[in-house]
């Protein structure tokens, strides 16, 4: 597994990032909120990032599976609270929101490397999707203690 992927909260030393991960935002406790605002933010950065590029044909495809990707997981993360479903349930959408963080983590790194996405808000959106997918995995290791 990819260094950044590990469940450890000091697991982060990417080159291209600071080794403190823990985002300004970190106040909010509340993953689902978390993924919620990021993603919008996310959708916002990248309205304006096709707004401003001219090659939108390879760019836009790119945007589409990022938006995608970090959308759902908010929409993982909002299901997986809801207590009125099995504790199985729950625990596979919190894998499935892992899953689409480590996706997101990839489309922002593609974005990157292929110099779509600037360094300054490439180490923001994967400092705040890293933080969230350690919020995610203690949630997990919690209920699959349960």
């Amino acid at each position: 597994m990819d260094d950044y992927f590990d469940c450890e909260p000091h697991f982060f030393g990417d080159e291209d990032c600071p080794i403190d991960i823990t985002p300004k935002k970190a106040v909010k406790n509340n993953s689902y909120e978390m993924a919620k605002d990021i993603s919008i933010e996310l959708i916002h950065f990248c309205k304006e990032l096709c707004l401003k590029d001219k090659d939108k044909v390879i760019l836009a495809p790119l945007v589409n599976q990022l938006v995608r990707c970090s959308s759902s997981v908010a929409a993982n993360t909002a299901e997986a609270t809801n207590v009125y479903l099995s504790p199985k349930f729950r625990a596979s959408k919190l894998n499935i929101a892992c899953s689409e963080v480590k996706e997101t983590l990839y489309w922002l790194d593609l974005l990157y490397k292929t110099d779509y996405l600037p360094k300054e808000e490439y180490i923001h959106f994967k400092k705040e999707y890293i933080f969230i997918l350690n919020i995610l995995y203690k949630g997990l290791r919690s209920h699959n203690k349960d």
